[in-house]
């Protein structure tokens, strides 16, 4: 089985070899993945502790009956929204913001990563 994107970026950090990314993009899970991958392993463990320690509850509510129909979905994701903003608020955002600055003013560096199991 292929590491989780939290469990790959651990492992890059624990070798050493661990890429500065310049673009960082990503859809569902990978949407969350990407900022923390982004901004470095001092953001190592908040993810980590998102992707193990996050519940059904924690990113969904269950709809039944005639809300579900309503509303067009099975489930409410206002709780994911919760632990969202928890970690990407205005300081998360303007570190972010500063990273890529930084990064944009040096020279631009073209690599393409794979992650291998941490170990």
């Amino acid at each position: 089985m292929a590491p989780s994107a939290p469990e790959c970026l651990a492992g890059w950090t624990t070798r050493g070899n661990r890429p500065e990314f310049d673009l960082v993009t990503g859809v569902s899970t990978g949407a969350l993945t990407a900022p923390f991958a982004f901004l470095g392993p001092r953001y190592d463990d908040a993810l980590k502790k998102v992707f193990t320690e996050s519940t059904t509850s924690d990113i969904a509510i269950a709809r039944a009956g005639e809300r579900t129909a309503r509303r067009g979905s099975l489930a409410s994701n206002a709780p994911l929204a919760k632990v969202v903003a928890y970690y990407v608020n205005d300081a998360f955002l303007k570190e972010v913001a500063a990273e890529y600055m930084k990064r944009t003013k040096a020279p631009h560096r073209h690599h393409q990563s794979r992650c291998a199991a941490p170990g």
